[in-house]
């Protein structure tokens, strides 16, 4: 890297040398006695003169490398690990490729399963001694011809050299003990578990952004998991890799068209009266079909599309509640489920006001229902802007089923008022008396935090009427019937409350 500087220090230079002889010859002038050679003079002032500019050029010379230094370990150097950065590992990545063309090399990066929550918890400081520990171990464990670096926050990458795809998984499973094993935290205060993603070099990559986002998505087919760490990039992650193109490829028109319909999950009493619904999106895109809600919008949280989506459905449920007071027809609340980017915008709170006020709506008919699927960075903003909503009256909810963040933590954390528990708590409640106390305990934690308590998935008579013994508030799920469409729903919920 380097610094221009001729140009301005040659200026100072050339400024300061006519300062010194300026100044010598006015020395000369007043100072110097008669007798002495005009000569003398001359050559005294001006070996000053020199001492002085070399001088100067010494210190400028030390000032820019020292600046040099200083952009370099800026761009190359990883100030928590001190090795090197993204920027300065793709160089060394392609040098060795290069230099070695018939060894078989993976691209793997790994991170740790809800950073942030344990950033949270023990304290940035805490974290990056985790890091800087993870470094230590790769140093130790790579090879000649391998390197890793921190790409952000708590991802790694390394590349490394294999014989075979069984070899190499034995590797990274011995390599993650290695990690877990001598962590600097106690177990008790946070369970470290790291998730890997492969990517096996076939060929000479033409970028490597996209290995990094290919070994991404084989790390998120395991992310999560406690009992399978290391994920694969194979043909299946391929074409998802190629639907997830196609689904960028037409968002805009998806929305600008209106492609994603509004279908409402009801949720009814435990006495079986209707009590208002969830709304959830179906997207048609040909030739794929029917893409699945929770796919579409994990590819808009990764680019950031979803926070249109969000408030895309917003003004939808709000022209539904606006033209059903105009025909005069019963109201009922609508569950919005909000992403953690819109959750963590304080724009979308304010765009969500605005467009209460812009339809003349009461909160009550518009209930958020945060269901952040991927992790919260910034839980102290969404906190922010959570009570900032509660004080504008909307009715805040959580969805149990939440990832990235506990559930206990955000009931904590935010004002909530509704709680809604996943399915897998319903699946089994009439046989597994252990189902049925874990159902009990949730719905004694509501009571006692002053929340309603919705258990999704119910597909029974039985199973409600278990939920009813023990004191639920309301129920989704089969048992209330199919999920209908936004415009189809006076026939359906007429005959429904019949």
């Amino acid at each position: 890297m380097k610094v221009k500087f001729f140009s301005i220090h040659t200026v100072y230079v050339f400024m300061l040398s006519l300062l010194l002889l300026g100044l010598g010859a006015g020395i000369y002038v007043y100072y110097i006695p008669a007798s002495l050679s005009p000569r003398f003079i001359f050559c005294l002032l001006f070996g000053v003169d020199l001492l002085f500019l070399a001088l100067l050029l010494i210190y400028i010379l030390q000032q820019n490398r020292k600046t040099q230094q200083q952009l370099y370990q800026a761009a190359y150097i990883d100030p928590i690990t001190q090795g090197p950065t993204w920027k300065k590992a793709q160089q060394e990545i392609l040098k060795i490729l290069q230099q070695n063309p018939q060894q078989k090399f993976a691209f793997v990066i790994f991170d740790i399963n809800k950073f942030k929550l344990l950033n949270d918890r023990l304290g940035y400081l805490k974290a990056n001694d985790i890091l800087r520990h993870i470094a230590f171990i790769l140093r130790e464990d790579l090879q000649a011809q391998e390197m890793f670096c921190r790409v952000q926050a708590d991802i790694f990458q390394i590349l490394v050299k294999y014989q075979t795809e069984e070899q190499l998984k034995n590797r990274l499973e011995v390599l993650n003990e290695k990690i877990i094993s001598t962590c600097p935290i106690e177990k008790t205060s946070f369970q470290i578990i790291l998730s890997f993603g492969v990517y096996p070099l076939s060929k000479k990559p033409t970028s490597l952004n996209e290995l990094l986002a290919k070994a991404a998505l084989a790390r998120d087919t395991v992310k999560g998991k406690y009992d399978h760490i290391i994920g694969f990039y194979n043909t299946f992650l391929q074409k998802r890799l190629q639907l997830e193109q196609e689904i960028e490829n037409h968002m805009e028109e998806a929305l600008e068209k209106e492609q994603f319909q509004l279908y409402l999950s009801t949720i009814r009493d435990m006495e079986g009266s209707f009590y208002g619904a969830e709304v959830s999106l179906r997207w048609d895109l040909p030739p794929y079909g029917e893409i699945n809600e929770s796919f579409f919008r994990h590819v808009f949280t990764q680019n950031g599309f979803i926070y249109r989506l969000d408030l895309y459905v917003a003004e939808k449920i709000c022209q539904f509640q606006k033209q059903r007071i105009q025909e005069k027809k019963d109201l009922f609340p609508l569950f919005l489920n909000l992403s953690t980017d819109s959750l963590q915008s304080p724009q979308f709170a304010g765009a969500l006001v605005r467009l209460i006020k812009k339809y003349q709506l009461d909160t009550s008919l518009l209930i958020l229902q945060a269901a952040p699927h991927n992790e919260i960075s910034q839980i102290d903003i969404i906190e922010k802007i959570a009570y900032r909503l509660h004080d504008e009256g909307f009715v805040l909810s959580l969805d149990q089923a939440s990832q990235g963040y506990s559930p206990l933590e955000l009931l904590k954390t935010l004002p909530l008022q509704i709680i809604k528990i996943e399915k897998e708590t319903v699946a089994d409640l009439e046989e597994n008396q252990r189902a049925r106390r874990l159902a009990d305990s949730l719905i004694y934690m509501a009571q006692q935090m002053k929340v309603k308590i919705i258990f999704s998935g119910v597909s029974s008579f039985a199973q409600r009427q278990i939920l009813k013994n023990l004191g639920a508030d309301f129920i989704m799920g089969p048992v209330n019937g199919i999920d209908i469409a936004l415009q189809e729903s006076d026939n359906i919920l007429k005959k429904q409350n019949e």
